[in-house]
């Protein structure tokens, strides 16, 4: 499917390798998503998810407004939540990568 004019582009690559740094979404499929509402207008910043059949799609951000430098991680997030909830197995594999990811953001230190 090609880009209108209203969607900004979610780089495949950078998706994947977010994807990757959480142990919990190992087993889900994770794809960019281009989906229009009733009227044709395109879901932007935001994504969706069925976590009984574990896919989910990030929609791409606005077109005209600055991407926040978060954006992609942001909603990788709220589909790793999902994929945790209800199993303290899966809760704490979550813990343990967001813990990491800190820690390699400060250089080896605590907060």
């Amino acid at each position: 499917m090609g880009w209108s004019e209203t969607e900004v582009p979610i780089d495949g690559d950078e998706l994947k390798r977010t994807v990757s740094r959480f142990r919990v979404l190992s087993d889900w499929e994770i794809e960019k998503r281009f989906d229009k509402r009733m009227d044709g207008s395109p879901y932007t910043g935001d994504c969706a998810y069925s976590a009984e059949k574990r896919v989910a799609g990030i929609y791409p951000w606005h077109v005209g407004q600055k991407e926040p430098s978060d954006y992609l991680l942001h909603e990788v997030l709220h589909i790793a939540f999902v994929a945790a909830r209800g199993s303290r197995e899966r809760e704490e594999m979550l813990v343990q990568d967001l813990c990491k990811m800190i820690l390699v953001a400060n250089k080896g230190e605590s907060l």
